[in-house]
């Protein structure tokens, strides 16, 4: 498909290739799987390799917010949701298959966890400063 006809139809261009096989010439694309050459099984050299490898590594997660409040939880969502900043919640739908736990002076609520994307950090506690802080004597 050429790139006239992926815009008329709406579709995103393709990313430029990472690099060419040393051996038949053919490009390779960034999302390429595996370590050879699809056409000729030229093995990658490795400036290939590391282009590869840094496109499918996962993201450093990092810890935004833990609350043991269920009220900051869909709030906390909406925040970062608006924002458009991708979140993991760890710990939201976690239930006691024994009923209630007692904890420090009754039952004990289940600790919700904020993930984001370490580049997504700082903007993410920007926008939950304040919301764990105790209230007023």
């Amino acid at each position: 498909m050429t790139i006239c006809s992926r815009r008329r139809r709406g579709l995103p261009e393709p990313a430029p290739p990472i690099g060419t096989c040393s051996r038949c010439g053919r490009s390779l694309p960034s999302n390429h799987p595996g370590d050879r050459c699809s056409e000729c099984d030229e093995p990658f050299p490795p400036e290939i390799l590391r282009k590869l490898v840094a496109r499918t590594t996962e993201p450093a997660l990092v810890s935004v917010l833990r609350t043991e409040d269920p009220g900051l939880v869909p709030l906390a969502k909406s925040m970062l949701d608006q924002e458009g900043i991708e979140h993991l919640v760890r710990g939201e739908d976690l239930q006691d298959p024994f009923g209630a736990r007692l904890g420090k002076g009754g039952y004990a609520r289940d600790l919700v966890e904020f993930w984001v994307r370490e580049e997504d950090a700082e903007r993410a506690r920007t926008l939950f400063d304040g919301l764990t802080t105790p209230p007023a004597a």
